[in-house]
């Protein structure tokens, strides 16, 4: 069930103010409590929300914002059947706090509540440690039986850490399979299928997202594809000052990824890349906000991306390089950048039974979103990317 209203997000304050000055704004203006966007160290300014009507869900529209790679925000679609699953939550919340305690993940999948679903037809080979790798906290792998059969073999759970910021206690765990980087694995579907399942046998609030029959009609219509797959699930606990950057999620054979909130809150911000790239060019053609950047990132990232500006294609490739810490930083940090992005109307925010649909066509032509923690807790989440099935033997 859709929610009546949504919160809207307005710019309040630099992050500059106190919590006390960004109340008093945000009171004069009418707005709900303030809330300091910040992560991964640095901050970016104070928000604050006020309710707005919330769109009714059309189809037709829809469609048309999946073809410009816009996101699909869709508040309260699973909040019914979110009521279902609140003691699966608590024992992944509970699993997420064993983790920060130093417990050891293979130890706590021995427990009864998820070898019950494990076993037999999951079996625990090894964990491994990638040491060239300082975000991987352990890597489990599995092979799955079928009457004590072998029927697929290699898959994994990699828990990695999402920052190397001391005080964000953000983590993930990847379901997937092979190595990690080299394989196509949208080449092998049953493999894919065997990886999802995993997934369900140790959060089994993914059924949230697998089982709901809605949701499939739905993107059996918006993808115009027989049947929905969902494939390199991933589990997220996004812990305060927390998130993750700009970024897209293309990969072989996908067509998007879906993203459920299931506990906590979370900010995005979300636009194709096409308008990203518009919104960079338009930043450095106001020479009032190229002064204000002077304060916030290094003269020589502001030169060279002036520069760049003046190249649409140049800068659209740019922002696929590995090393493009000019772009990275002012995308990402600059708070006068973000709050132009926030005044045009791409942010939203996640609560629990909120869902975001994410296109993801191709590099050139997809689907940029940042994440922000917005609790004063972890919160639960799930990023499953999105394909047509193939019919298995």
């Amino acid at each position: 069930m859709l929610k009546k209203t949504t919160d809207k997000l307005h710019f309040i304050a630099p992050a500059t103010n106190n919590l006390e000055q960004a109340t008093i704004i945000a009171k004069k203006k009418g707005y709900k409590s303030p809330l300091l966007l910040q992560r991964r160290g640095y901050q970016v300014c104070w928000l604050a929300t006020s309710d707005t009507p919330t769109q009714v869900f059309n189809i037709n529209e829809a469609k048309k914002s999946w073809l410009r790679q816009e996101a699909i925000y869709i508040p309260g679609y699973i909040t019914t059947e979110l009521a279902d699953f609140q003691k699966q939550i608590r024992y992944s919340h509970d699993f997420y706090s064993h983790i920060l305690n130093g417990e050891s993940c293979d130890e706590l999948f021995d427990a009864p509540y998820y070898s019950e679903r494990l076993l037999p037809v999951y079996e625990m080979l090894t964990t491994t440690e990638d040491e060239a790798d300082p975000q991987e906290i352990v890597t489990l792998e599995f092979d799955v039986l079928k009457d004590g059969e072998l029927v697929a073999e290699n898959l994994w759970v990699k828990l990695s850490w999402l920052s190397f910021i001391e005080d964000d206690s953000s983590f993930r765990l990847r379901f997937s399979f092979g190595i990690a980087g080299y394989e196509n694995v949208a080449e092998d579907f049953q493999r894919q299928q065997h990886a999802g399942n995993l997934t369900e046998a140790i959060f089994p609030e993914s059924a949230l997202i697998s089982q709901n029959k809605q949701l499939e009609k739905l993107l059996q219509s918006l993808l115009d594809i027989d049947q929905v797959a969902y494939v390199e699930r991933i589990v997220y606990f996004n812990a305060p000052k927390g998130g993750a950057q700009l970024h897209q999620d293309v990969e072989a054979g996908h067509l998007g990824v879906v993203y459920a909130q299931l506990s906590g809150e979370t900010i995005w911000i979300t636009l194709a890349k096409a308008s990203l790239v518009k919104e960079i060019i338009a930043f450095f053609n106001d020479e009032v906000k190229q002064a204000i950047l002077k304060d916030e990132i290094k003269s020589e990232y502001i030169q060279l991306l002036k520069d760049m500006a003046k190249q649409p294609e140049v800068l659209s490739d740019y922002l696929d390089e590995r090393e493009n810490d000019p772009l990275e930083v002012f995308i990402n940090q600059s708070p006068s950048f973000v709050r132009q992005l926030l005044d045009h109307g791409y942010a939203y925010k996640l609560s629990p039974g909120d869902l975001i649909l994410l296109p993801q066509k191709s590099v050139k032509n997809c689907n940029w979103h940042c994440v922000y923690s917005a609790s004063d807790h972890e919160g639960e989440a799930l990023s499953f990317a999105i394909r047509e099935a193939e019919k298995l033997p």
